[in-house]
């Protein structure tokens, strides 16, 4: 028996989108398809994908959350004291992307973020720069990616990839001096200096 439908409405659909939905449906009963089974079941597929597209789209401070939580429901030893450290290293180096999806966050962002860490920024407890708490950063940072790619199924690429087999381990890791500290080995330097100028004039 033939079959009924309704292609739109105009003003929302105009005739050549009629005409060319008209044609869409005849291909579809020529298929042995019932258009509006079809239509109906591309609606709730497009509605589950937006749904899972949502629900990935978490923050960096959500997945931090979610990784604590993890960490936590298997405590061992010092988990806590270590989540505590983990918590503020991503909290302070990577604060620029805190709020943002994690699905956003792109490796040449990290990088950026990484260098000024190493140019600029100091350590609020030493006062030197602060290339060892960037370091770590990265790794903390991997290591929550991997988490939301291994266990929570959320992307499928880390962006913490753009520093793979580029950092230095701890003990590789440049040492820097405060100005105080600088200030003191130049004078002792310029006393070892003098020093010796004085023995080899006056032999003692």
């Amino acid at each position: 028996g033939s079959m009924r439908t309704t292609l739109g409405r105009w003003p929302e659909m105009t005739l050549d989108q009629a005409e060319e939905k008209a044609r869409h449906y005849r291909s579809l009963l020529d298929q042995g398809i019932n258009p509006k089974e079809y239509d109906e079941r591309r609606k709730k597929e497009a509605a589950a994908k937006a749904e899972e597209e949502e629900a990935k789209a978490i923050t960096l401070r959500q997945l931090l959350e979610r990784y604590q939580r993890n960490a936590l429901s298997i405590e061992r030893g010092d988990t806590t004291h270590y989540m505590k450290q983990f918590k503020s290293t991503i909290e302070n180096v990577w604060s620029r992307f805190i709020d943002i999806p994690i699905q956003d966050i792109q490796g040449r962002h990290l990088r950026e973020e990484f260098e000024y860490w190493n140019s600029q920024r100091v350590s609020p407890r030493t006062g030197k720069p602060a290339p060892t708490m960037s370091t770590q950063g990265v790794r903390f940072g991997t290591a929550l990616f991997n988490f939301a790619i291994d266990q929570l199924e959320l992307l499928d690429r880390n962006p913490f990839r753009v520093f793979k087999g580029q950092l230095k381990s701890s003990r590789e890791s440049t040492a820097y001096l405060t100005p105080k500290e600088a200030v003191k080995v130049i004078d002792t330097l310029t006393m070892i200096s003098d020093h010796s100028q004085w023995i080899e004039q006056y032999g003692f």
